[in-house]
């Protein structure tokens, strides 16, 4: 019952933020103007491997399709706007997760918005459940750059934002 109205509560925040933002963006979030040439497997990788987590984390399979529609329904977003994504996640015990997603165009600020309501649910289960959780939620991170949205919960968010800059430059 509780993840029901918390997919619920991500929904409903996800709508909103879209239409705060004022639309949909073309991707001119880019920095450096580097295109990338990494896979969202290899940007999730470095991101399990260039930073500390508490949780055992473990990759969603190895299957694309499979992977996008299950990315798609945990983080409440439509399939047709995921190219690609890779998704590790942990026992449910930290909410320490990776997630990187290739949007397709113009759909970013949808999936942002999606990485933001999801911190938000995560925020309101651990409140209660694991208070002492609360400071990787405060500075998850959340990183857009052209079609890419990243996602990082963990104890080390400069070394996140550090891996996240090696690879878009």
């Amino acid at each position: 019952m509780k993840r029901t109205v918390s997919a619920v509560i991500a929904a409903f925040m996800c709508l909103w933020l879209i239409s705060c933002e004022g639309g949909v963006e073309d991707g001119s979030k880019q920095s450096g103007g580097r295109e990338i040439t990494e896979s969202v497997s290899e940007i999730g990788e470095a991101l399990f491997t260039g930073c500390s987590y508490e949780d055992d984390l473990q990759p969603l399979g190895e299957d694309t399709s499979g992977r996008i529609e299950f990315v798609a329904a945990y983080y409440a977003v439509t399939e047709d706007n995921i190219l690609d994504a890779m998704l590790y996640t942990g026992s449910g015990a930290t909410p320490e997760e990776i997630c990187v997603i290739k949007a397709a165009s113009g759909t970013v600020n949808e999936i942002e918005a999606a990485m933001k309501a999801r911190v938000e649910v995560l925020k309101t289960d651990f409140t209660d459940y694991r208070p002492e959780q609360m400071p990787k939620l405060d500075d998850a991170v959340i990183y857009v750059n052209g079609d890419y949205a990243v996602l990082c919960v963990s104890a080390d968010s400069p070394a996140a934002e550090s891996v996240l800059k090696g690879i878009f430059g």
